[in-house]
């Protein structure tokens, strides 16, 4: 698979969920009007700005690691595909992190607190170490 290929499919991709979560969103505003409470209605939005950062996370990477003159090239210099997956996968981890924490931010705000919470902190905390043990030791496929 080509690089070209792979940022293209990510970024249609990321758009689609996008609009998909967007009219997610519509209906969630009709329920709404209809006095049906929406459980995990953060959600949508976390999932919209989500596909919205991972498709300029995408995009901007796929334009500058060939072309010289972009002002972005030097960061991106040398980039195969394992390293396209690789910042994907850092920004899918950032964001399952960033869901986790409003996730538990909304739960303790119901003042509802469980056994399962003590999961969730160590899920978080694993996530959090996996992300930066691999930010910091600059995994490269080269």
């Amino acid at each position: 698979m080509s690089i070209e290929l792979y940022t293209r499919t990510m970024c249609y991709i990321y758009i689609s969920l996008f609009f998909l979560s967007a009219l997610a969103g519509m209906i969630a505003i009709l329920c709404s009007l209809r006095k049906k409470t929406l459980k995990y209605g953060w959600l949508i939005p976390c999932i919209m700005f989500y596909s919205f950062f991972a498709t300029i996370n995408t995009f901007v990477p796929s334009i500058a690691y060939d072309d010289i003159s972009d002002p972005n090239f030097s960061r991106y210099e040398g980039w195969q595909l394992p390293n396209f997956i690789l910042n994907d996968v850092k920004m899918l981890l950032f964001w399952l992190l960033f869901g986790a924490l409003l996730y538990f931010l909304f739960k303790r705000k119901e003042r509802q607190t469980s056994k399962k919470s003590g999961g969730g902190i160590l899920l978080i905390i694993g996530a959090v170490l996996f992300v930066v043990i691999t930010i910091f030791l600059g995994i490269t496929y080269e």
